[in-house]
């Protein structure tokens, strides 16, 4: 199966604004995934996602008379993603950082009924690192979300971001610093539970 370029991808979006419709779905299936995933671990609530969601395709939309096809689809379609999430945070008054699908999860509870399954460890595993992304600051989740999660380069984030490259790379570090040290509390915690 042919991967799909990112030149390609900016042709579907030339092709939509020059009038094929069916362009735009198959921009909507390949972004779909990425652009929630990017909600999500932003911590956007469960019930205002698929509002945002929606929105980020209609400023796809309105916005696509003023896309350059000289430059790469992603980027472009991450910097409205950006703008559309922190428009979302300045309307809201509070943001619950972790999820809410998650939250019922106990940690402990899963470790002291282990069954010795790698699968349950590591879903447990991916869950908890989930929350911890939820709770960081937004700048540091910006930075995970499109450098390491979504593969961006450190150059373009930070342009999508509008920020110094140097002040992503801090919110980088401070991001990954953060995430060792709560899983190394984590791993004790673990070591402790597992020792008595």
């Amino acid at each position: 199966m042919k991967s799909h370029t990112n030149l390609e991808c900016g042709e579907l979006l030339v092709r939509y604004r020059n009038g094929e419709s069916h362009a735009f779905v198959e921009i909507l299936s390949r972004y779909r995934a990425p652009v929630y995933s990017y909600l999500v671990r932003c911590g956007v609530t469960h019930m205002s996602r698929d509002d945002v969601f929606q929105e980020i395709f209609v400023r796809i939309h309105a916005g696509c008379a003023g896309y350059d096809e000289a430059r790469p689809l992603p980027p472009w379609i991450f910097t409205i993603v950006i703008n559309t999430v922190r428009s979302y945070f300045r309307k809201e008054l509070t943001v619950k950082r972790a999820q809410e699908e998650r939250a019922a999860q106990d940690e402990l509870d899963t470790v002291h009924h282990h069954d010795g399954s790698h699968y349950a460890l590591a879903k447990e595993t991916g869950a908890w690192l989930e929350t911890q992304l939820a709770s960081l600051p937004l700048e540091q989740r910006e930075a995970v979300n499109l450098v390491c999660l979504n593969n961006i380069e450190q150059a373009q984030a930070a342009a999508m971001l509008d920020i110094p490259l140097n002040t992503l790379k801090t919110n980088l570090r401070r991001a990954r610093l953060k995430l060792t040290e709560a899983l190394q509390r984590r791993n004790l915690i673990i070591e402790r539970e597992s020792a008595r």
